[in-house]
């Protein structure tokens, strides 16, 4: 495992937001859990919730991100209950997360610990839900079929 300066991590992103952008914290799991990515910085300087990918790969989600926070930046939005295809046919259903897992749990730990410099609390998020091949989407929260490739992270 490489070391990493979280300090200096956490001052970069700090800093990507004072300039008024946002940035992408992508994260690969681990034998106990998926990967995910979310964004940091939309709602502060965009008025729009927060996006969280969750179970696709790392390098994956951050550019799905990536390429949704630059849409959003330029004035769109992404509405809860909303549907989305992405170019290549995968498609999307912006649903709200949960206050528990924004406020506990390692979900936003990078995002928490950026935001708490200005005295703020993790913001409203929105999970982008992904559908499978056959264009079958998690039906429930605790779904067998997908809690360990895609926890949900909102009620049902």
């Amino acid at each position: 495992m490489r070391d990493v300066d979280f300090q200096r991590l956490i001052d970069d992103c700090r800093r990507e937001l004072d300039e008024g952008g946002f940035t992408v914290a992508a994260l690969v799991g681990d034998e106990m859990g998926c990967d995910w990515a979310y964004t940091i910085g939309l709602h502060r300087n965009f008025g729009h919730p927060e996006l969280l990918l969750v179970g696709l790969e790392a390098p994956v989600a951050g550019a799905v991100l990536e390429l949704m926070g630059n849409r959003i930046a330029a004035g769109h939005r992404l509405d809860e209950g909303r549907a989305l295809v992405m170019d290549g046919g995968l498609e999307f259903r912006a649903r709200p997360v949960d206050a528990l897992f924004r406020a506990q749990g390692d979900w936003f730990n990078l995002g928490r610990e950026v935001m708490s410099h200005w005295g703020e609390r993790w913001p409203l998020s929105l999970q982008l839900v992904w559908s499978d091949p056959g264009q079958e989407f998690p039906s429930h929260p605790g779904d067998p079929r997908w809690t360990t490739r895609q926890p949900l992270l909102f009620s049902a």
